[in-house]
């Protein structure tokens, strides 16, 4: 019995002393699992819709078939969207992309390979760009790359886009070409 105790109480003994030394002369790692892997985003959702609304009317909708938001970029990364834009509570811009950003604490979006129909007067404007950029305080487009503009009579082309909607104002620039189409 007393070989046990002595036994029992040497273990101890060692396995304290073994702590210690480990201890001491090896700085434990700490690994916490909160921690963010980087470029993982904050948090993501499916099947999203957005809704801008301005003293009760509807300002614009923003649909996505998955998003994500990361809080250290302030962006809001979309795919597969599509959105539209109202004015006196009918739909005045309608728009749809593979992909698209938006600012976190603004309204600007971005849209990659995108397709915007606007709905001035009677016949529509068609619009298709690599780029579109879309400034809400400004109620302004931007194009670049592959810009198309398309009615029923008139198509232009070019590789830069501005659109002003308050002046309703429409430019294309560089290697610009136009073709109308009587009837």
């Amino acid at each position: 019995m007393h070989v046990f105790r002595f036994f029992g109480i040497y273990s101890f003994i060692f396995f304290f002393i073994l702590i210690l030394f480990f201890s001491i002369f090896f700085s434990p790692t700490l690994t916490t699992v909160l921690k963010k892997k980087e470029g993982l985003p904050d948090f993501s959702f499916e099947d999203v819709r957005i809704t801008h609304i301005d003293n009760e009317n509807i300002m614009w909708e923003l649909k996505a078939g998955y998003a994500t938001i990361s809080k250290d970029s302030g962006r809001v990364l979309l795919r597969e969207s599509e959105g539209t834009i109202f004015q006196e509570k009918r739909p005045y811009i309608v728009f749809d992309s593979d992909s698209a950003s938006m600012d976190l604490f603004g309204s600007d979006i971005t849209m990659n390979k995108a397709h915007v129909e606007f709905n001035f007067n009677e016949a529509p404007l068609f619009l298709d760009a690599h780029t579109v950029f879309w400034n809400s305080e400004r109620e302004q487009f931007k194009g670049q790359k592959e810009v198309v503009i398309r009615t029923k009579d008139i198509e232009l082309r070019g590789e830069v886009l501005d659109i002003n909607i308050p002046r309703k104002k429409l430019s294309v620039k560089k290697q610009a070409n136009a073709r109308i189409e009587l009837k």
